[in-house]
C-alpha cells in the first residue's frame, strides 16, 4: 500500500505542469536541481510507471525499430571491429537506451536528459539524410524503406521529446555535448557512420555539429522544457508514455 501511494505521488510529481500558476519548473537552467540530486527520484521524471493506454504499442514499435536498426546496420557491423560497435548503430541505440528509460530500469535525470535530446538529434539526423538526397531516396528500390524510416524516425524525434526530463543537472548537457562530440569524431574522423550519398559527408558532418550544438542550447535556455510542457505535449505523453 505504501509502495502504491509513493508510485502515486511519483506521477503528480513528474509530470509537466497543467498550467503555468502552480509553480513547477519549465526546465530552464536556472530551476533545475543541483547534479547530486540525481539519485533521489521523487519529483524528477516526466516518465512515470502509471503508462499510458498505448505505451506497450510504444515498446512495441521501440523493439521493431531496434530489430530494424540491428539487420540494417548488420553488414557494417561486421566490418568493424568490435571496440567500435557502440558507435555504429546510432539510432536503435538510443531507441534501446529509451527503452530503459521508460521501463524504469534506468532512473537518472542525467540519463534522461541524454537519451532525449539524442533520439531527437539522431532521428533529425536520418531526416536530413534523407531530405538532403529526396531523388535518389525516392526512386526504386530506396523508396520501399523511405516510406518506413521517414515517419519512423519523426516518431522517433516525438518520443524523445515527449520523455524531456522536467528538472536535470547542468551537468546534463556537457554530457550530452561531451558525447557528440566523442560520437562526432568517431563518425566522421574514424569513418564509422553509416553510408552517405557520395559528396554530402562534409554538409551532414556540419549538420551534426550544428544539431548538437542547437540542442544544447534550447535545453540550456529552458526552450525544450516549453515545449515538452505544452498541453499538446501532456496529451500525448499521458496517451503513449
Amino acid at each position: 500500500m505504501v509502495e502504491k501511494e509513493k508510485t502515486k505521488q511519483h506521477l503528480q510529481n513528474s509530470q509537466f505542469p497543467a498550467s503555468k500558476n502552480d509553480g513547477a519548473s519549465d526546465g530552464s537552467m536556472g530551476e533545475r536541481a543541483s547534479a547530486g540530486d540525481d539519485a533521489s527520484h521523487g519529483d524528477t521524471y516526466a516518465i512515470s510507471h502509471q503508462h499510458g493506454k498505448l505505451f506497450d504499442s510504444v515498446l512495441f514499435l521501440n523493439a521493431a525499430g531496434i530489430a530494424t536498426g540491428v539487420w540494417f546496420y548488420w553488414t557494417q557491423l561486421t566490418n568493424t571491429p568490435l571496440y567500435l560497435w557502440p558507435f555504429v548503430p546510432d539510432c536503435p541505440f538510443y531507441i534501446f537506451l529509451a527503452s530503459l528509460s521508460l521501463l524504469g530500469i534506468v532512473r537518472s535525470k542525467t540519463f534522461d536528459l541524454i537519451v532525449s535530446l539524442g533520439m531527437v538529434k539522431y532521428a533529425l539526423w536520418t531526416l536530413f539524410v534523407i531530405f538532403y538526397s529526396l531523388p535518389l531516396y525516392t526512386v526504386f528500390p530506396y523508396i520501399l524503406p523511405t516510406l518506413v524510416l521517414v515517419p519512423g524516425h519523426f516518431g522517433m524525434a516525438l518520443e524523445g521529446a515527449l520523455m524531456y526530463p522536467k528538472k536535470f543537472p547542468k551537468i546534463a548537457i556537457l554530457a550530452f555535448l561531451l558525447l557528440s562530440a566523442i560520437d562526432l569524431y568517431f563518425d566522421y574522423a574514424v569513418g564509422v557512420h553509416p553510408p552517405l550519398v557520395p559528396g554530402t559527408e562534409e554538409i551532414t558532418m556540419q549538420f551534426t555539429l550544428g544539431i548538437s550544438l542547437l540542442l544544447a542550447l534550447l535545453a540550456a535556455g529552458g526552450i525544450m522544457g516549453k515545449i515538452a510542457g505544452l498541453k499538446i505535449m501532456q496529451k500525448l505523453r499521458a496517451l503513449l508514455l
